[in-house]
């Protein structure tokens, strides 16, 4: 099948609407990161503490832990220093966790745009409005 990939044994079309993600992950080698692994290191981060962290985002800490790792390994960098009685953000750390709480915030900015969109569309069906500014 010309076009077509085969990943993880299924086979995807070039017009597949799963495509061009799949390649990605595949390019990525198979590990995607997702908003569990991020909200777990956020947590942590502002917490400075796993069992603190577990505790407000309501998983176990070992589970917490292993997304702690899984992240890690996926940035292929430390986030922690996990020397001593407490744990720190290390340099990399810190970068990450401003580029992610900026995304958390885009994120929101434009969940609020889209609901705003929505509500204008439903009391005034016939004006389609398109947002204008870009969301970050």
């Amino acid at each position: 099948m010309m076009g077509a990939s085969k990943v993880d044994g299924k086979i995807y079309g070039e017009n597949s609407k799963f495509y061009g993600l799949k390649m990605f992950e595949k390019r990525m080698g198979g590990n995607m990161m997702n908003d569990t692994l991020v909200q777990s290191f956020l947590s942590v981060a502002a917490e400075g503490s796993f069992c603190k962290a577990a505790e407000k985002i309501y998983i176990s800490q070992p589970n917490l832990s292993r997304n702690i790792a899984r992240l890690e390994k996926e940035l292929n960098v430390q986030l922690f220093d996990r020397s001593g009685k407490h744990i720190a953000l290390t340099e990399a750390g810190r970068i990450y966790q401003n580029v992610f709480q900026k995304v958390e915030q885009c994120m929101a900015d434009a969940k609020e745009r889209v609901e705003r969109l929505e509500a204008l569309e439903y009391f005034l069906p016939w004006r389609r409005v398109s947002p204008r500014r870009p969301i970050c």
